[in-house]
């Protein structure tokens, strides 16, 4: 979820995504999670209130900014024993 903000801050449509394409439950209580962290600021529509815009804070980045290091450590390590054409697949 933290990535899909990261990469689209504030688009209805992360919102639309991460709410209809997803199991809504697990979904709901992650971002309340989030938000209760101070991690993301979900706000209403002033247009349409059935639309959330979700993004992250900027401690939400800070710690994005974070995993994402710790993660693409960790696949560049997963990937290693791989030849250069099968890492494409």
């Amino acid at each position: 979820m933290m990535s899909l903000l990261a990469i689209e801050a504030g688009h209805h449509r992360i919102a639309h995504l991460l709410r209809h394409r997803l199991d809504k439950g697990p979904v709901s209580r992650t971002l309340a999670l989030m938000q209760k962290r101070g991690l993301i600021a979900i706000r209403t529509d002033p247009r349409d209130g059935r639309k959330p815009s979700i993004s992250l804070t900027p401690k939400g980045r800070q710690v994005h900014d974070q995993v994402i290091v710790a993660a693409l450590e960790r696949e560049r390590r997963l990937l290693a024993c791989l030849r250069k054409d099968e890492r494409k697949s």
